[in-house]
């Protein structure tokens, strides 16, 4: 949804970026502590997205609307194909395109 800066508090203490698992608990973190907090999330609200809803769906999300549309470069190995790297733009963040996978990262 549009930001609408009629129903913005008047003193914003601190903005958020991005409503995903960390986003969501860092913001609501500083409402408990007192804070005035903008909570800004570049994708919808995913409402009546049904491929959401199901994790057996996740391939449908890649490069649509609720995806950033990242992928990893052409590998040599692979014929020179991408792999898509799923991660949401949507309220939630990537923990509401959960495909249920984890990335290994780099022993270095």
């Amino acid at each position: 949804m549009p930001l609408d800066p009629a129903h913005l508090p008047g003193t914003v203490e601190a903005i958020v970026l991005g409503s995903g698992s960390g986003g969501a608990a860092v913001a609501r973190r500083l409402v408990d502590a007192g804070w005035e907090v903008l909570l800004l999330e570049a994708g919808g609200d995913g409402r009546g997205a049904a491929v959401l809803q199901d994790p057996t769906r996740w391939m449908q999300i890649a490069g649509g609307p609720w995806d950033w549309g990242h992928a990893y470069a052409p590998e040599a190995a692979l014929g020179g194909r991408t792999i898509p790297i799923p991660r949401g733009r949507v309220l939630g963040g990537s923990g509401t395109v959960n495909a249920m996978m984890w990335y290994r990262g780099h022993p270095s």
